[in-house]
């Protein structure tokens, strides 16, 4: 796939792309990583990632991002954008304190987005 198709494909992806459940991620608030902190992953897709955290973030907060999946190795590093937040409901012992957190991403380069493309098992860009 060329980047032209890679760059198509995320401009048109649809929620019916299937959708990695589970694992974990890390994030952090700097650049640099030097406070990390870990959530779970809800829902995965190649244009952001759904998580859950134990404390609100603002929306509009830069992410620093390594999700973790089975079978990657390294970590997919990622940078994101906060664009929504719930109250989860997730955690059926005490859901206020639990909260997804719709992280949009906004810098993955060619090679992590195949990798992710992998994972998901989308191999081809969607048809209009």
């Amino acid at each position: 796939m060329d980047s032209n198709e890679i760059e198509d494909f995320k401009n048109r992806e649809k929620r019916e792309v299937e959708r990695f459940h589970g694992s974990i991620v890390e994030y952090s608030f700097d650049k640099d990583n030097l406070v990390k902190k870990t959530a779970f992953i809800k829902d995965i897709s190649i244009k952001g990632v759904c998580i859950i955290v134990n404390k609100q973030i603002e929306l509009a907060t830069t992410l620093y991002l390594s999700i973790c999946l089975p079978g990657i190795n390294p970590p997919i590093d990622v940078v994101g954008q906060v664009i929504w937040q719930n109250t989860s409901t997730e955690f059926a012992d005490d859901p206020s304190n639990y909260f997804d957190i719709g992280v949009a991403f906004i810098e993955l380069n060619d090679y992590n987005l195949g990798r992710l493309m992998r994972i998901l098992h989308i191999t081809k860009p969607y048809k209009s």
